[in-house]
């Protein structure tokens, strides 16, 4: 029994990005997909049989139960005082989550026992961060929610008590009547939570984990299937797969299908909703994609055909964000502020993947019935017999042959790739590859001006003309919040190496971008920044820059990884450590503007007070200081000046 617990310690923090501590109950000797209920008479003599209906109950896990009926319980729109009405008649263990409107997170509302607190309703808010879902205090953390309820159905860890299933759903046999449950939803919460006066309240609910199967399922690609071989025979008659065996592919089927991240999960089941036309979000997609290939020639270029197909995808993720047709909702498998990367993900797959040879074509028409095929044809194989000093390298050693085929051999396979952000990693690593070789040959570090150089007689030397369109493809398809930083920087340089070579004379190599070039880039980065819609938590989350104002030093700051949801008083804790504050607890975070300084609360969200702020209409300059506090609630005047505090008194 130590040797499985301790296999089943160390796949738990595998899975898990937070250290776990173990509860020493044996019945948590297998992950929650593998909770079972069992009936309270679960110990027989040994060799009597169960007439099957222990057997069937056992099949269906906690798990799947909470998945399969979660209407009932999953009630993300109710408010704290509807939450309180709807459980205070209700036994102790009985739940719902919810989200709180003050919080801005899920929050998990148990009823409790009358004399284990004062209000006989509990609200536990739920963590969300790097996909990880987790109870505040607790240092346990799930990949959705569903596995997080069904974990704390078993175990209590911070709960007063383990969660109590509705008896509706902990007694339904079969998955047809959990189904029937499900149908009847959020109207007939009080119908599920009905206390049955034959069992004492006191009494647990007994439930039992089928580590066997757990364990086999696991184990079986390694060492069980060398010792069970299944041999098949086919011969002239019809080929019958045995009963056992379809067990088996059965298993298989759900142990893949549990090895999926709930962002994949979540991708896959949009996939399959988009291929649905009898669904509304279906019917959208599989509308418009038809519509793209039988009207190739309804637009005026290729830059006016991929900007109709990006505002298509943001429309629908748009109604995704707000449609009731996902089942379950989003917001129970993926964290609030990973949605919107799940939802662009899927929209490459729903509308980029099936189009992607129309795209490629309609492209290529352009190009070729403008003429510019044929001159960037012509310029790219004058451009390749230059020596990179012509193309404006000074003094880099360029990549040799080998290298420069390895770079093309990543370009090509770039074209078969229907992601735009797959698109721009690859071409990431294509720039840091070609940056890493100019520094090994020469010994010294290169910077912007030296690199596009380089980049140009790179691209010269693959010879793809196609290059041109994979360019404005990943440019006017990538989301817009996706082209900050390192992949907007090196799309924009392959766009300015591409437009060199178009622009490539043989008695004079432009080494500087055309005026026209340049104009482009402009008007690009300001019509994509405008697309972005109004600034929300999304689009300022994870980094908040903090000043630390000492007396006799001044500011130091330092940019902080702070999450939306991260309450001031965790910021403070980072802060001391960050600036190596000794005593922490005189110190406080202020809000600063030009007129004022105000210590925020330690319950209030910085980032959400950030996104506020630049959601106003009128911009006001604002910063965050981490400082000594000689006195409460001060408000004082501060200085400012090129974005850095001088002094604050």
């Amino acid at each position: 029994m130590f040797n499985l617990v301790l296999i089943f310690a160390r796949r738990w923090q595998k899975c898990y990005t937070r250290p776990l501590f173990l509860c020493h109950s044996p019945r948590l000797e297998s992950e929650v997909s593998g909770v079972y209920l069992m009936p309270p008479n679960c110990c027989r003599v040994m060799g009597e049989r169960d007439s099957g209906y222990d057997s069937l109950r056992r099949r269906m896990s906690v798990l799947d139960r909470l998945s399969q009926t979660h209407p009932v319980w999953l009630l993300l729109a109710v408010s704290e005082t509807e939450a309180s009405r709807i459980l205070f008649k209700q036994p102790p263990g009985v739940f719902l989550v919810r989200k709180s409107a003050t919080l801005q997170r899920k929050v998990l509302s148990v009823r409790l026992k009358e004399d284990q607190s004062r209000s006989p309703i509990c609200h536990f808010p739920v963590k969300e961060s790097q996909y990880t879902f987790s109870l505040e205090g607790s240092e346990i953390g799930f990949a959705d929610l569903f596995r997080l309820v069904a974990f704390y159905c078993i175990s209590r860890d911070i709960l007063p008590f383990a969660l109590k299933l509705p008896e509706a759903i902990a007694s339904a046999k079969t998955k047809k009547e959990l189904e029937e449950v499900a149908q009847l939803g959020a109207g007939s919460l009080n119908y599920y939570f009905t206390e049955d006066e034959d069992r004492d309240e006191d009494e647990d609910e007994d439930y039992g984990v089928s580590l066997e199967t757990d364990l086999e399922m696991r184990l079986r690609p390694s060492f069980k299937a060398q010792r069970r071989r299944v041999g098949v025979r086919l011969g002239r008659g019809p080929f019958i797969l045995p009963r056992a065996l379809k067990g088996r592919f059965s298993k298989v089927g759900g142990m893949l299908s549990s090895l999926m991240t709930p962002e994949r999960r979540a991708v896959k089941r949009i996939a399959e909703l988009s291929r649905d036309k009898s669904s509304y979000f279906g019917s959208l997609v599989q509308d418009y994609n038809n519509f793209v290939q039988e009207n190739r020639g309804c637009h005026t270029s290729g830059m006016d055909f991929l900007q109709t197909l990006r505002q298509f995808m943001t429309q629908m993720k748009a109604y995704l964000r707000q449609s009731s047709e996902l089942d379950p909702p989003l917001e129970s498998l993926i964290p609030e502020d990973h949605i919107d990367q799940v939802l662009e993900k899927a929209m490459h797959k729903c509308v980029l993947k099936p189009l992607k040879s129309v795209i490629e074509a309609v492209l290529h028409d352009f190009q070729v019935s403008s003429g510019a095929w044929q001159q960037l044809r012509e310029n790219l194989a004058l451009a390749k017999t230059k020596r990179p000093k012509e193309l404006g390298v000074d003094g880099a050693v360029p990549p040799d042959p080998m290298a420069i085929e390895k770079i093309r051999h990543k370009f090509l396979k770039m074209r078969k790739m229907y992601s735009p952000e797959k698109k721009v990693s690859l071409l990431l690593r294509v720039c840091k590859l070609i940056y890493t070789i100019m520094q090994n040959n020469s010994g010294r570090m290169y910077g912007a001006d030296d690199f596009l150089p380089m980049l140009t007689y790179v691209v010269a030397q693959c010879d793809m003309p196609q290059l041109e369109t994979e360019i404005q493809y990943m440019m006017e398809l990538l989301d817009p919040s996706l082209l900050q930083g390192e992949g907007g920087y090196y799309l924009t340089s392959a766009y300015g190496a591409m437009a060199l070579i178009k622009n490539f004379q043989e008695e004079q190599a432009a080494r500087v971008l055309s005026s026209e070039a340049r104009n482009t880039l402009h008007q690009w980065h300001r019509r994509r920044t405008n697309q972005r819609s109004v600034p929300s938590v999304d689009d300022f989350q994870n980094y908040l820059r903090v000043a630390l104002k000492e007396v006799d030093m001044g500011c130091t700051a330092k940019t902080l990884v702070v999450h939306p949801y991260t309450t001031t008083e965790e910021v403070c804790s980072l802060c001391a450590y960050k600036f190596k504050i000794s005593d922490p607890e005189n110190y406080a975070l202020f809000l600063v503007t030009a007129d004022t300084s105000q210590q925020l609360a330690p319950d209030t969200h910085p980032q959400r007070i950030k996104a506020e702020l630049h959601s106003r209409p009128c911009a006001q300059l604002f910063h965050f200081v981490y400082r000594r506090v000689p006195n409460l609630n001060l408000c004082i005047p501060a200085i400012m000046q090129n974005g850095n505090c001088l002094q604050v008194e």
